[in-house]
């Protein structure tokens, strides 16, 4: 009723008409609300692995470096409604596969965050190039070092995965065991986990996508 008042319409020009989200690794194919002329469109990239260490005798344990988050873009971006704009959504890095980089119609890509390789070292974030806001990733932290019971030779780091767009993931953490946080793109965090020292899992990315007349 206010808006008829201003002598406005549904279908004034710059209205928000929805959104949409891809959240499965792998191409995707986005095709615009009938109406969208304009979109803004956040794309992150896979998240790199954290690092699983032993535990080094009675009464010590250790855990590893974290891996670095994905790259984020943000951008104002002009479309057609009557057309399907490719993509894919980057995966995290997981018991074998590697992450990858979100990327949006060879325009936009977020890059993945890196494996932490040495497992002392945390893995670097992710690049971002072809958007309005280009935002690296987090690097992941360092390996702290061993922590006996009776004396802690902390070093600095803490072993946890890098913080993406979107906020942070698994920590580091003295358990055996490997995981991924629904918080996309963000690194994981460094484990006890013995062979194949593998810590927490990298989150996978996202394309979303808000839809404008």
């Amino acid at each position: 009723m206010f808006l008829k008042n201003l002598g406005l319409t549904e279908k004034f020009s710059g209205r928000f008409i929805g959104q949409q989200t891809f959240t499965t690794p792998g191409a995707i194919n986005y095709k615009p609300t009938v109406g969208t002329k304009r979109i803004k469109i956040i794309l992150t990239g896979g998240g790199g692995r954290g690092y699983g260490y032993l535990g080094w005798g009675t009464g010590f344990t250790s855990r590893g470096a974290g891996g670095g988050a994905g790259g984020t873009v943000i951008a104002w971006l002009n479309v057609d409604d009557t057309k399907t704009y490719p993509g894919v959504v980057g995966r995290g890095s997981d018991e074998t596969l590697s992450a990858t980089s979100s990327t949006f119609n060879g325009q936009l890509t977020a890059g993945n965050g890196v494996n932490t390789s040495s497992g002392d070292s945390g893995g670097p974030g992710g690049s971002a190039v072809g958007g309005d806001l280009n935002l690296q990733g987090g690097d992941g932290s360092d390996a702290p070092g061993i922590i006996a019971t009776s004396t802690n030779p902390y070093r600095g780091g803490s072993g946890d995965g890098g913080v993406s767009y979107w906020g942070g993931g698994i920590r580091s953490g003295e358990g055996g065991s490997s995981g991924k946080r629904k918080t996309y793109g963000t690194g994981g965090g460094g484990s006890t986990r013995a062979n194949p020292f593998i810590g927490s899992y990298g989150s996978d990315g996202v394309i979303y996508i808000e839809e404008f007349s």
